[in-house]
C-alpha cells in the first residue's frame, strides 16, 4: 500500500523533539517524558473496547449496508455518548443508501457539545455540510467544511480530513472548476489510500471518473471507472447507492464509446438500485439517464413514461430543482413526438426554475433544446436568439472556470506557506514550553536551544528551497495549462479561447483586410446518429484537416464548437467568395470515412468581410453576428452553399 510521503519540513521537527527528549531525560531525572502518538485510525485508537460494536456497525454502514438494514439494533440507551453518536451516524448512512428511514431520532451534535466530544460535532458539521451541497448551497457548505478540516486536522482525524477534502472536490466541480475538483480528490486519495479505507477509494476513484465525464475524457473516465468497480467488486461490498452512481457514469461512458447494449444494461441496473436508495439526487438523474437512453432507441413512449413518473415524483417531494429536471427530459421526448407546444412550455418551466437556482450548466442545456424547439417551428430568429444566448453561457462559463483556476493555484501556492510558517509557530511555542519547564537547568537549556537555532536555520534553508521548487513546479504547470486550454482535443485545432492570443499577436503586424468566416457541417447529428460518436469525430478530425490545408500559416483556424468552426482568413489579394467556395468545394468531394464506410459530406459557410483584424477585434460581436446570420440563410436556403454578410444584408 502506498504511503504519504513525510515533508522534510516534518521529519527535521520531530528530530527537534526527540533530541530535546533525549537532552531532558538524560540530564534532568525529574523531567517530563515527550512522546508522539501516530495512529492512522483515529476512531479505533479512541473508542473504548466496550463501544467496538458500534465502530463496527458504523463502518458496516458504509461498506455493507444492504447487508444490515434488516438486523439493526435498537438505540443504545444505555451506551456511552461516543457510541450513541456511531449508532447516530450509522443510521443516518442507512437512510442515505439504502432508504430505511430512522427508527430514533436523536442528535449527533447534541450529544457532542454536551459531552464536549470534538470528533461526534466535527462528524456531525460534516453531515450538515454534505446536505448543503446536495441541495446546491454550496457557499454554505463550502464553509462548514473548512471548519470541519479545521477540528479534524487539530484531533489528527485522518478519515475526516479526507471526507472533507472530497467534498470540496464536490463543490469545485458543481462549479465548474474542474482542476481544483482533481486536486481535492487527489488529496482525499492519497489519504485513503495512506490508512486503507478501500471503499473510500473506490468512491473517490469513481469521483475523478466523473470530472473526466464532464470533460468528455472518455479514456481517463473509462480507466479511473473500471479500477473503482473492480476494487468493489473485489471487496464484495454491499451498497445500492454506490451500484448506482458507479452503473450510472457507466452507462454514460458507454454511450460515448459506443458500446450501446452495455450502455442499455447499465443504465436499467443503476435506474434498479438508484430507486431504492435515500438519495433523491441519484434517483432523478437515474430516471433522466433511463428517459434519455430510451429515447436514443427510439423506445418514446417508454421514455414519455419515465420522464412522467419523474415529474410524479418530483411535485411529491416537493423539490423545485428535481421539478426542473423532469421537465427538461419532458420537453426532449414531447420534441422528438413534435408536441412543440408541450416541449416549449416544459422547457420554459424548467430554465425559470433553473435561473431562480443560477445553475449555469442546465440553463445552457435547456436554452439549447429551446433553441431546437424553435427550428422545427420554422420560428429561425427565436431559434437564432436562443442559440446565440447559449453561446453566450458557455463562453461565460469558460472564463469564469479559467480564472478560477488561476485563483486556486494561487490560494494552494499561498496555504503551503502559510503552513510552513504553522509549523514553525508550534516550534517556537514547544521551546517556550521547555523554558518553564526546565528553570533549574538554564545552562542545558541554553545548549538545547543552540542546537534547536541551527536546525532551524538549516530548515529555514530547505524551507526556502522546498517552497522555490514548488513556486517553479506551479509556474510549469500553469503554462503548460494555457497550451492545452487554448486546443481541441479532437482536432489539434485552436479553440474559441486563442481567439484573444491570436489577435494580441496580431498587434504591430502589416495592416489588412480580413474575412471572418463559420463553417458548419450539413446535418452531422444524423452522421453521429448513424455512424456513432466515433463516426462523428473521424468526420471532424478530417474536416479539420482540410479547413487547415486551405488556409495559409498567417490565417486561423478554430474549432468553435460541436461541428462548428471559425475561420479568420487575411485577404489584401485575394477573391474571398471564390477562396471560401474552394473549401466548400474541397469538402463536397471528399470522401469522408466514419466506421470504416464512406460518408458524404457538406458544409455551409457564413462570413462576413472587414476593413482590417484591428477592426474585427473592436466589433468582434457585430461581426460574428453577422456571419452567423450568414450561415442561418445558408442553411435555410438549403444548406451546402457560402453566403457572405455585407452590412445590414447578406449577399
Amino acid at each position: 500500500m502506498a504511503k504519504l510521503i513525510p515533508h522534510p519540513y516534518t521529519t527535521f521537527m520531530s528530530a527537534i523533539f526527540l533530541i530535546a527528549s533525549f537532552l531532558f531525560i538524560t540530564l534532568q531525572s525529574h523531567a517530563k517524558d515527550i512522546k508522539v502518538v501516530e495512529c492512522d485510525d483515529f476512531l479505533a485508537c479512541t473508542i473504548n473496547n466496550a463501544d467496538q460494536i458500534y465502530l463496527q456497525l458504523y463502518q458496516n454502514s458504509f461498506e455493507f449496508p444492504e447487508k444490515i438494514k434488516d438486523n439493526f439494533p435498537v438505540w443504545p440507551s444505555n451506551a456511552s455518548p461516543r457510541a450513541q453518536a456511531l449508532y447516530i451516524f450509522a443510521q443516518k448512512n442507512l437512510q442515505r443508501f439504502s432508504g430505511i428511514e430512522p427508527q430514533f431520532f436523536h442528535s449527533a451534535l447534541d450529544l457532542g457539545k454536551e459531552h464536549e466530544v470534538d470528533w461526534i460535532i466535527a462528524e456531525s458539521y460534516l453531515f450538515e455540510a454534505q446536505a448543503l451541497s446536495y441541495s446546491q448551497r454550496l457557499i454554505q457548505a463550502e464553509a462548514m467544511i473548512n471548519e470541519v478540516i479545521e477540528m479534524a486536522e487539530g484531533i489528527g482525524y485522518k478519515a475526516l480530513i479526507a471526507k472533507s477534502y472530497n467534498i470540496l472536490g464536490n463543490i469545485a466541480f458543481d462549479r465548474g472548476n474542474f482542476t481544483q475538483a482533481l486536486k481535492n480528490y487527489q488529496f482525499s486519495y492519497q489519504i485513503f489510500q495512506d490508512i486503507a479505507d478501500e471503499f473510500q477509494i473506490t468512491i473517490i476513484l469513481n469521483n475523478i471518473s466523473t470530472v473526466y465525464i464532464q470533460l468528455e475524457d472518455w479514456k481517463n473516465a473509462d480507466f479511473y471507472l473500471k479500477k473503482a468497480l473492480s476494487l468493489y467488486q473485489d471487496n464484495e461490498f454491499s451498497n445500492i447507492l454506490t451500484e448506482a452512481i458507479l452503473y450510472t457514469n457507466a452507462s454514460v461512458i458507454d454511450s460515448a464509446v459506443g458500446r450501446m447494449k452495455s450502455q442499455q444494461r447499465n443504465v436499467e441496473f443503476a435506474f434498479s438500485r438508484a430507486m431504492n436508495t435515500g438519495s433523491k439526487p441519484l434517483k432523478f438523474k437515474s430516471m433522466m439517464n433511463l428517459a434519455d437512453s430510451l429515447l436514443n432507441q427510439g423506445q418514446v413512449e417508454d421514455a414519455l413514461d419515465i420522464a412522467e413518473r419523474c415529474l410524479s415524483l418530483a411535485k411529491e417531494e416537493s423539490e423545485a430543482i428535481y421539478v426542473a429536471y423532469c421537465h427538461e427530459v419532458l420537453a426532449e421526448v414531447y420534441l422528438v413526438q413534435e408536441r412543440l407546444e408541450l416541449a416549449l412550455l416544459s422547457s420554459k418551466l424548467a430554465l425559470t426554475i433553473f435561473e431562480q437556482f443560477d445553475d449555469i450548466r442546465r440553463i445552457i442545456y435547456t436554452t439549447e433544446i429551446l433553441s431546437r424547439i424553435f427550428e422545427s417551428q420554422g420560428d429561425y430568429p427565436k431559434a437564432l436568439s436562443e442559440y446565440k444566448k447559449m453561446a453566450m453561457l458557455e463562453k461565460d462559463l469558460l472564463l469564469k472556470s479559467r480564472d478560477k483556476e488561476a485563483l486556486s493555484l494561487k490560494v494552494q501556492f499561498n496555504n503551503k506557506l502559510n503552513e510552513q510558517e504553522l509549523l514553525l509557530l508550534s516550534a517556537n511555542n514547544n521551546i517556550q514550553k521547555l523554558q518553564l519547564e526546565t528553570q533549574n537547568t538554564r545552562e542545558w537549556l541554553y545548549r538545547l536551544l543552540f542546537v534547536i537555532v541551527v536546525i532551524l536555520s538549516y530548515l529555514s534553508y530547505r524551507k526556502y528551497r522546498y517552497i522555490k521548487s514548488k513556486h517553479l513546479i506551479l509556474e510549469k504547470s500553469h503554462a503548460q495549462l494555457e497550451v492545452d486550454s487554448t486546443r481541441d482535443p479532437l482536432t489539434n485545432l485552436y479553440n474559441r479561447r486563442y481567439l484573444s492570443t491570436w489577435f494580441l499577436k496580431q498587434k504591430g503586424t502589416e495592416t489588412s483586410s480580413c474575412v471572418l468566416a463559420i463553417i458548419d457541417i450539413d446535418f452531422f447529428k444524423k452522421i453521429n446518429d448513424k455512424y456513432g460518436h466515433e463516426g462523428g469525430d473521424e468526420v471532424l478530425r478530417k474536416l479539420s484537416k482540410i479547413l487547415h490545408e486551405q488556409v495559409r500559416p498567417d490565417d486561423l483556424v478554430m474549432r468553435w464548437g460541436g461541428e462548428e468552426f471559425v475561420m479568420i482568413i487575411k485577404s489584401p489579394d485575394t477573391n474571398v467568395k471564390q477562396l471560401l467556395e474552394r473549401i466548400r468545394t474541397q469538402v463536397e468531394k471528399t470522401i469522408f470515412i466514419a466506421n470504416e464506410c464512406s460518408v458524404s459530406v457538406t458544409v455551409s459557410i457564413g462570413a462576413k468581410n472587414e476593413e482590417s483584424i484591428e477592426q474585427l477585434e473592436l466589433s468582434w460581436k457585430e461581426a460574428i453576428d453577422k456571419a452567423d446570420q450568414a450561415l442561418y440563410q445558408a442553411k435555410s436556403e438549403g444548406r451546402n452553399r457560402c453566403i457572405i454578410a455585407v452590412s445590414s444584408d447578406v449577399d
